[in-house]
């Protein structure tokens, strides 16, 4: 007998059960197709949110530094890398990192003056999208600065309010400066939040008395699709090419070999997915 005609025998026969079985495998289609969509959608905004607020793709620093932030430790040939990487389907920007004292009116905190290119760090990060009030950065407000909300909390200010920073110059002398809070951010980033200050990379190298030049190099791919391990060998290519006498002394590092507690959890969520929508198939044909 026809194998279809039999099938067919074994469904009206017991209509009921094959009822309740197609909507148990429809119900349970439709929570896999919920679930694997609210777990990408999660995977998607994480991956987002650690390449786009901060880190960018790739970024360079002389050896060392991210274990050791020396206020020396300047990239070889920054400018020329910045450069061609642009030339090479990457965006590009240039960064400062100072450390020191913050005081208010109320009360002071130690704070990370993050030192960024105005023209070009919106190229590389989104983090000029995320304030709570007030504006980004401008080139005319030279003592403008944009801090993260916790640290605002701790420093009991408002837009419009003045900081004071105490620090080191470069050469050893007392650094200190008025600043005005220009705006303030609504980061889920806690190193920003709760220490970051936002300053241009002109106005901290007159502060500090930086030479010419950048403690980080960060990157965004053009081609949001292209493979990242590609990318980042390219870019080691590049450093080779243009720092070939400096190039063991700068390292290239994805935004996954700077963030692997993320990276990992990414991963093992996209298995996670997997697993479940096996088993929960599997209950069900069962």
């Amino acid at each position: 007998m026809n194998i279809l005609t039999l099938a067919s025998r074994n469904v009206y026969r017991n209509w009921q059960r094959s009822l309740v079985t197609t909507l148990a495998m429809a119900f349970a289609c439709t929570i896999m197709i919920v679930f694997a969509t609210l777990m990408a959608g999660m995977v998607q905004g994480s991956k987002h949110n650690a390449v786009a607020m901060n880190n960018g793709d790739i970024q360079l620093h002389v050896q060392g530094y991210r274990d050791d932030p020396d206020i020396y430790a300047m990239i070889p040939k920054a400018f020329e890398l910045v450069r061609k990487f642009r030339t090479n389907e990457f965006y590009a920007t240039t960064r400062l990192h100072v450390f020191g004292l913050m005081a208010s009116d109320e009360s002071s905190a130690g704070v990370h003056l993050r030192g960024i290119d105005l023209e070009y760090e919106k190229t590389v990060t989104e983090i000029h999208k995320h304030l709570q009030t007030g504006l980004w950065l401008n080139a005319t407000d030279s003592h403008g600065v944009v801090i993260g909300k916790k640290l605002a909390r701790s420093l009991d200010v408002l837009l419009g309010d003045e900081l004071v920073f105490i620090g080191q110059t470069a050469d050893g002398f007392m650094a200190n400066d008025l600043f005005k809070v220009r705006g303030i951010l609504k980061t889920e980033t806690p190193s920003i939040d709760s220490s970051g200050i936002f300053i241009s990379n002109a106005a901290l190298q007159a502060l500090i008395s930086l030479p010419n030049g950048a403690h980080e190099i960060a990157l965004m791919r053009k081609n949001r699709r292209s493979d990242l391990t590609v990318a980042q060998a390219k870019i080691t290519a590049i450093v080779k090419e243009v720092a070939a006498d400096d190039f063991s002394n700068i390292e290239v590092m994805s935004w996954r070999q700077l963030m692997p507690i993320i990276s990992r959890f990414l991963e093992t969520a996209e298995v996670q997915t997997l697993i479940m929508l096996a088993f929960t198939y599997i209950a069900v044909a069962s």
